[in-house]
């Protein structure tokens, strides 16, 4: 399904927002996916404060959580 084609760490900030996202949105609800959506919440809230290194890392870990 999704988490075959997850990017790895070559894609930038923004690519990583709409890849997980989209992901979140589509997968079917589980704890994997729920602890996801936190992680891309607080990656937002870190790209709304301009802090684009906390941001990549929160995504970093949001797409390992739906590993």
């Amino acid at each position: 399904m999704f988490r075959s084609s997850i990017p790895s760490g070559a894609a930038n900030p923004a690519e990583k927002m709409r890849f997980v996202k989209y992901v979140c949105e589509n997968a079917p609800m589980n704890d994997k996916t729920s602890v996801s959506l936190r992680r891309y919440r607080s990656a937002e809230r870190a790209q709304v404060f301009g802090n684009e290194t906390e941001c990549i890392r929160r995504l970093d870990v949001a797409i390992k959580a739906l590993k």
